[in-house]
């Protein structure tokens, strides 16, 4: 509609911003009472439950989410299908190494922050 004021291969994302995004809209698709969502709470007792419902979580706390195996073993078919794809994501785009699709992990990523379903 407008011409960018700026080109958008000089725009840079906040790399923790997509990564708490992505973690919020993860989150909030979970099912509330779910054995994920509960392992979440045993796993992160000093959080309250409104933060874990909205998906507030910090860097330090997505990486020890991540490495938890018994997080993972805990949901369902659908939400494993989206976390292998959180995990995916966080190394290979968000990480110090990116991977020759970087673009196209771009424009994906994008889309689900900005266009959640």
């Amino acid at each position: 509609m407008h011409t960018p004021v700026i080109k958008l291969d000089k725009v840079y994302l906040p790399l923790l911003h997509i990564k708490c995004e992505l973690i919020k809209e993860f989150l909030k698709g979970m099912d509330q009472n779910s054995p994920g969502f509960m392992c979440l709470k045993i796993k992160f007792p000093r959080i309250s439950d409104c933060k874990i419902k909205e998906g507030v979580f910090v860097g330090p706390q997505i990486r020890e989410l991540i490495q938890d195996i018994r997080f993972e073993d805990q949901l369902s078919e659908v939400e494993r299908a989206a976390w292998k794809s959180f995990e995916n994501v966080t190394p290979n785009f968000l990480g110090n190494h990116k991977v020759e699709n970087y673009r196209d992990m771009v424009i994906v990523i994008w889309w689900l922050i900005y266009h959640p379903a």
